[in-house]
């Protein structure tokens, strides 16, 4: 498996906070799978289901790498 570790800041987005994290849940959705057949729906849905969006923004990554731990380290961190 390959993995790379991202450091950032993290926005928690509470679909009960108003339409600005509402947004979120849209644009999120629209990056995934396109459009919604009812937006209004949607909105209501993630309220209703108490849904919350983290939003990261990367400051600084690292390289990918692939594989996890050697099995001596793995042994120590279980």
């Amino acid at each position: 498996d390959a993995w790379v570790q991202v450091d950032g800041t993290c926005e928690v987005l509470d679909a009960s906070d108003g339409e600005e994290a509402l947004d979120g849940f849209v644009e999120y959705f629209r990056n995934i799978a396109g459009e919604h057949s009812d937006w209004e729906e949607y909105r209501q849905a993630m309220v209703d289901q108490g849904k919350s969006l983290l939003r990261i923004t990367p400051t600084r990554w690292g390289t990918v790498s692939t594989g996890g731990f050697p099995p001596e380290v793995a042994a120590r961190r279980s």
